[in-house]
């Protein structure tokens, strides 16, 4: 059967049209970036949009409000409408924190029809609209707090906004230390990592992830061990009080544990390793200096007295000690794990004194001899 004149016409030039197309009278021509699917008009609103202002708006509110597609329109433009749009798209994950952290890629077709252009956009998410409404606002003075209270609590990850031009891996460290080494809810020190979008900016949104080294059931489990050594090592102190108490309790550790020299002479420190933690000092009775000082603040602090544990270095290596409250106003450096075999009495130390043996730094108690009282004159 032949083939009318009429129809072979008509698919030559549907051939020849390529991507353009005539539809009721208007000429519609797509440029590249296409996406697969298209927004019907029941689902998406038109937004129009006049110049790179608010096409940059357009986008903005598009991943704020949490939308898979938009659509835009720009029908009294003033610019270069495919070079701005595309632009807009690749410099939005760049410029928008919220776009950074939740959006993969921004995708879009441009077409024209007749004497202005519309621009169906799509956008691909890799956080959820629940995970995006959890992002917190959290103030530079705060951020110390928030942390303390995600490590206590066992948080795995929180997310805030940050405008604190300072807070990086180190300041987050920094954080992490301060509420391991100044409490006793934490057996191990977690590890904490910080992910910044978009990386490197000053306005940012932050991402804290924790890793802890045991479950929270095995952490259980290891306290009640820690707390039952503690038991046996306080027995038969409640008459005893100030130096002489804390001279007893430190006898009786540096007894009960042995001090792990060789694994603080490599110089290869790691937290989670048991020579470093109370676990070791109080169960496993073998420990570094770090171990020996977490474990005298466990033992001090259930009795109500105060301690600090200094971190600093011996010999070039990581060690750390105590600094403990024997007087009524006087603070004195102890080093449980320098206390020889066999000994009868603690040697507490001034700041000069600890200095022949170690360095430190950081905002810990100052340890100084008390100064001597004046000589009573008679008057008249």
């Amino acid at each position: 059967m032949k083939k009318s004149p009429i129809i072979i016409l008509c698919a030559a030039l549907i051939a020849l049209s390529g991507c353009s197309l005539i539809v009721d009278g208007e000429y519609k021509s797509s440029e590249p970036h296409s996406i697969s699917s298209y927004p019907t008009a029941a689902e998406t609103s038109i937004i129009e949009v006049s110049s790179k202002a608010e096409l940059d708006e357009a986008l903005v509110k598009l991943v704020t409000d949490h939308k898979s597609y938009g659509r835009l329109r720009f029908s009294s433009y003033s610019g270069n409408v495919s070079a701005d749009l595309a632009d807009a798209c690749v410099n939005l994950t760049a410029s928008l924190p919220l776009a950074s952290y939740a959006v993969y890629y921004v995708n879009y077709s441009l077409d024209l029809i007749v004497s202005y252009y519309e621009a169906d956009i799509s956008i691909t998410y890799k956080k959820t609209a629940d995970e995006c409404a959890q992002i917190e606002a959290i103030s530079g003075e705060d951020i110390g707090s928030r942390i303390e209270a995600a490590l206590l609590a066992r948080t795995v990850a929180f997310t805030f906004y940050c405008d604190e031009p300072d807070f990086g891996a180190a300041a987050l460290n920094a954080e992490i230390d301060r509420v391991y080494f100044s409490g006793t809810e934490l057996l191990y020190r977690p590890e904490g990592e910080l992910l910044s979008y978009p990386p490197g900016a000053e306005s940012r949104i932050c991402e804290v992830v924790f890793t802890y080294p045991y479950s929270l059931q095995e952490t259980r489990a290891r306290r009640k061990q820690i707390d039952s050594a503690i038991d046996g090592l306080i027995e038969g102190v409640e008459e005893l009080e100030g130096a002489e108490l804390i001279s007893v309790l430190s006898l009786r550790l540096a007894e009960f544990a042995e001090y792990d020299i060789e694994k603080e002479e490599t110089g290869e420190y790691s937290p989670w390793a048991q020579a470093y933690t109370a676990y070791g000092a109080l169960v496993q009775k073998k420990a570094a200096g770090e171990g020996f000082a977490i474990a005298m603040k466990l033992i001090l602090e259930r009795l109500g007295l105060d301690c600090v544990v200094v971190r600093g270095e011996k010999d070039g290596v990581p060690h750390s000690w105590n600094i403990v409250f024997p007087e009524e106003g006087a603070a004195r450096h102890l080093d449980v794990s320098l206390i020889p075999d066999a000994a009868e009495e603690v040697v507490f130390r001034t700041d000069a004194e600890m200095k022949e043996l170690a360095s430190w730094s950081g905002d810990y108690p100052v340890c100084e001899e008390a100064p001597e009282a004046p000589e009573e004159t008679d008057s008249y």
